[in-house]
């Protein structure tokens, strides 16, 4: 777990404990997830930092993920790094060996940035385009695995459809069936999901699985 908290201190700056009592505070004033689950854990060489926005950056260093979550718990974004002791994979192949020190989120307007042009290098890993590279207004589809919930991002207003089945193949039931506006949605989805199946007319990338 990511957990923020607050140190009592008297008025001088030092800190406050009460007499025959344990170290304080009894409890984080802020903890992400609610709940632990092995899902989000790490051993070592991992970190969090709270952003300008209230968001939580967070790095799951042994598994090299880097995560963003609001004040409330969603997942915003999530990227695990492709690149190991041997470089970067191939586009669809398990990364191995990924670590991740630490991570910091730089903003436009920061110092270090200021009087320099960004040229784009390419992407990380090299192989076939996703859906989403191919149709720029296909609807891309996240599973979150902590919240058992489907995250869907709409470019264009049209019907979605997607089922979830687990790993053997057995229907886990209809997720969505709807007319979704564009904009982004989040509905439940069964717990063990691990495939979600898209059908027509839905143009879709599919990311991650719980």
């Amino acid at each position: 777990t990511v957990e923020e908290i607050i140190v009592p201190l008297d008025a001088s700056g030092n800190y406050l404990r009460q007499p025959n009592a344990a170290f304080g505070p009894a409890s984080p004033a802020w903890k992400y997830p609610e709940v632990g689950t092995t899902q989000f854990y790490a051993t070592n060489i991992s970190g969090a930092t709270r952003m300008p926005n209230g968001n939580t950056l967070a790095c799951l260093g042994p598994q090299g993920i880097l995560t963003e979550v609001t004040a409330d718990g969603i997942e915003v974004w999530r990227y695990i790094s492709p690149v190991g002791n041997m470089g970067p994979v191939l586009q669809g192949q398990t990364p191995r060996n990924t670590m991740i020190f630490k991570v910091h989120r730089f903003g436009p307007d920061h110092p270090a940035l200021a009087g320099r042009t960004l040229t784009k290098q390419g992407r990380l890993e090299d192989g076939p385009l996703t859906i989403d590279d191919e149709n720029p207004t296909a609807t891309s589809v996240q599973l979150d695995i902590l919240s058992h919930s489907v995250h869907m991002t709409v470019a264009v207003s049209g019907i979605v459809h997607i089922e979830a089945y687990d790993l053997a193949g057995r229907w886990l039931g209809t997720v969505v069936n709807e007319v979704l506006p564009p904009g982004r949605h989040t509905r439940s989805a069964p717990f063990g999901t691990y495939l979600v199946a898209l059908k027509p007319p839905l143009n879709s990338s599919l990311e991650g699985a719980h």
